[in-house]
């Protein structure tokens, strides 16, 4: 079995030869991508295949595109839903606001009454994967063995520890999920997008059907278990791009995958609702230049790292002239109650790309974290809490506000987002550990923090030093560990075989990245219930300390302003959560029609 590394990825990228083309600027590009966009689902357009192409609807993502899988160690730390969201629907998806609304199109759900949870779920009989294989709950049997069996699979699905058994008969509509008693209480949580996927064309790579399949996963075979594994966390690899195994659910499906690592996103015309508004996006990685996508009109959407690009030009008020230094994205881009910071310059070309273009940077909903490993000296909570006791969140926050030019807060809270009303329930458990006591955390002296995290990123780094500055006058060393990049499949463990480098040198003690605590932690009772559960459990996260909260993730978007339809959302999905509604104003699209009719 192929064994790809992100890394490996980004240096074949690199030495690929890059396509030159014409710049297009302004409304031209604009005008330009519509119409090609609409050409795109005409057999008869030679450049409707070639994923390269500059001149589509193009949507940047700050992370380089390497897995579809987003509930593997890799594909959650890189926040891939952003990409697969779309391809590979959640139960339930982000209104604009952050809740989260049920996919009706998809599945319903009922929650049986009783002491032990239980919630029926019923997949709609028109869906299918675009291959034509019907959607049933063989597939989300797969996601629950998968994120029940993190060594196994090198998974990373928090809420699927809570359930206790997927009742499911092969091939059937209805399934059952029964929790663990008193468990359950973000069960709405699960199989979120870019978690559930084709069990059919998984089965089909270890010469298995599907019935065979769940009957194995239901016997727990260790040897099913392992090679359904393998494909599992390894297929879905787009430097290996296998469209036996890549085939959607939702209203977009894959196309191609270019030379750059561009992904190219066409309508799926076995989608079972509405029909997407823009038929064909490129996808770019972070690896494309961004202000190269800019020059030639295919930047339309992008969710980027660089919170303060020198090459943007922020459009000036039509009210004021050239002289608009609080510009911010209008009212298709505004995030209810978020804090934004634009920029801008004197003298901006009305005909440049960037003048139909805003950004915004916003306080994001989750939390930027420290997660240690579960093997290794750093397993120890005793070790963990001295180390707690020297981490200065609020210092580690200033570092992060410094580099995205956005005061960020300090997040000392496990269980829910920052901005949370509840979270002021919740200050008597976690806002003591912002206090710093470097007598208490010489209690680990001598001991080597390794900590790693997504590369390159200036600000990652910065939090790091502050991390190591404060914890040295207690005799902790920290180290940034991060090289070339790290995930969550970098941490220390028992199995070095499972880590995504096969080297125990590679490995770190702890990885730094966004976390959304709504997916991560558990509550055992619903919403209305939960204050004293939430409480309980931020108190036993502090007590065993499996990571450190610190701060908010900052989040900085370039919208087009012509692209209608584009809700900035800062959860885990993105931007991009409701992809398939963005529209280009004047162009033909398929809405209220079956997808590529």
């Amino acid at each position: 079995m192929w064994k790809p590394s992100w890394k490996q990825h980004e240096a074949k990228n690199a030495h690929r030869r890059t396509r030159r083309r014409s710049a297009i600027t302004g409304v031209a590009a604009l005008t330009t991508a519509a119409a090609l966009v609409v050409a795109g689902c005409s057999p008869s357009n030679e450049k409707a295949t070639d994923p390269n192409a500059l001149d589509y609807f193009g949507y940047q993502l700050p992370v380089p595109l390497v897995t579809t899988n987003a509930a593997s160690n890799l594909g959650d730390s890189m926040k891939v839903q952003r990409l697969s969201g779309r391809v590979f629907p959640g139960a339930f998806i982000p209104g604009p606001s952050g809740q989260r609304i049920p996919n009706t199109d998809l599945v319903s759900t009922q929650v049986l009454p009783g002491q032990q949870r239980q919630v029926v779920y019923t997949l709609t009989d028109q869906a299918v994967f675009s291959d034509g294989v019907p959607v049933t709950c063989d597939d989300y049997k797969l996601a629950f063995i998968a994120g029940s069996n993190p060594h196994i699979f090198s998974s990373h699905l928090p809420q699927m520890q809570q359930v206790e058994r997927v009742d499911c008969a092969p091939g059937a509509k209805e399934f059952t999920v029964v929790f663990q008693e008193g468990k359950g209480g973000r069960w709405r949580e699960l199989f979120g997008a870019g978690t559930v996927l084709p069990a059919h064309a998984v089965a089909k790579k270890i010469g298995m059907d599907t019935a065979q399949l769940t009957h194995a996963l239901d016997a727990f075979d260790e040897d099913v278990l392992r090679r359904a594994a393998e494909v599992w966390r390894y297929g879905f690899s787009l430097a290996n791009f296998d469209p036996e195994l890549q085939v959607s659910f939702g209203p977009y499906k894959i196309d191609a995958v270019g030379e750059e690592g561009e992904v190219t996103l066409v309508a799926n015309e076995n989608y079972y609702g509405e029909a997407p508004d823009v038929n064909k996006i490129v996808v770019w990685p972070s690896t494309k230049n961004t202000e190269e996508l800019q020059k030639a009109g295919a930047l339309m959407v992008a969710d980027l790292n660089d919170h303060n690009p020198s090459w943007y030009q922020a459009a000036p008020d039509p009210g004021e002239g050239s002289n608009a230094d609080d510009a911010v994205a209008g009212d298709s881009t505004a995030a209810s109650g978020a804090n934004a910071t634009g920029s801008a310059k004197e003298s901006l070309d009305p005909n440049a790309p960037e003048a139909h273009q805003e950004l915004q940077t916003v306080i994001g909903e989750m939390t930027d974290t420290l997660v240690f490993a579960d093997f290794g000296p750093w397993s120890y909570p005793a070790n963990r809490q001295a180390l707690a006791k020297c981490v200065d969140a609020q210092a580690v926050a200033a570092a992060s506000s410094s580099i995205a030019g956005i005061d960020l807060p300090a997040s000392p809270v496990h269980v829910l987002n920052h901005n949370d009303p509840m979270t002021r329930h919740l200050g008597d458990i976690a806002n003591p550990h912002l206090a710093v006591d470097i007598e208490g955390a010489k209690a680990a002296a001598g001991l080597e923090l390794r900590i790693g995290y997504l590369a390159p990123n200036e600000r990652m780094a910065a939090m790091v030093e502050s991390i190591r500055s404060s914890c040295e006058p207690a005799g902790i060393t920290v180290i940034d560990a991060t090289g070339d990049g790290k995930t969550r499949g970098d941490l220390r463990t028992e199995q070095p075989a499972w880590n995504e480098h096969d080297t125990e040198k590679d490995m770190v003690d702890a990885y730094l990245g966004a976390v959304d605590p709504m997916s991560e932690y558990e509550t055992s009772v619903s919403r209305s219930e939960e204050l004293q559960s939430l409480r309980s459990e931020e108190q036993r996260l502090w007590e065993e300390l499996p990571s450190i909260p610190l701060s908010a993730q900052p989040r900085t978007f370039i919208v087009d302003k012509n692209i209608k339809n584009v809700v900035v959302y800062t959860g885990p999905v993105g931007i991009g959560w409701n992809l398939d509604r963005w529209q280009i104003p004047g162009a033909t699209t398929t809405r209220n029609k079956k997808a590529g009719s």
